[in-house]
């Protein structure tokens, strides 16, 4: 094996090193039929809009971009938007900041609620 890859890689066979990564950013640590994500919106009377979901910044920017990704569905400004992570008493079960998958998980959790959320209103202002 070991001469097979160094002549493969044209690398000195003095020089073999191999890295595999194996990255679980879209899959659970704990499987079960639990959705790996969940985003709750409330909207108020002020004009605010408050992003409520279990996921916890740890550096990677998850509470901006769910600011910026319901402002944009729901057509507002960010300076609207309040964002509630990891509080276990108000929040809706997130399976863990890990990976890269915030982003994507929680991400696409908050597009579906604000979309929802942007049809509510459409209906309640009679725009459908």
């Amino acid at each position: 094996m070991e001469k097979q890859v160094s002549e493969a890689s044209l690398w000195p066979r003095d020089r073999i090193g191999l890295q595999l990564l194996s990255d679980g950013a879209g899959l659970p640590i704990y499987w079960n039929n639990m959705p790996q994500s969940g985003v709750q919106l409330k909207l108020d009377r002020s004009g605010l809009v408050t992003v409520f979901c279990g996921s916890t910044e740890i550096g990677q920017g998850s509470d901006s971009i769910l600011a910026y990704i319901v402002a944009e569905v729901l057509g507002i400004d960010c300076s609207f938007i309040r964002v509630v992570t990891g509080d276990t008493d108000l929040t809706p079960v997130d399976l863990g900041s890990y990976s890269s998958r915030v982003t994507l998980m929680t991400g696409n959790a908050a597009i579906q609620a604000a979309e929802r959320a942007r049809a509510m209103l459409d209906e309640a202002a009679g725009r459908t």
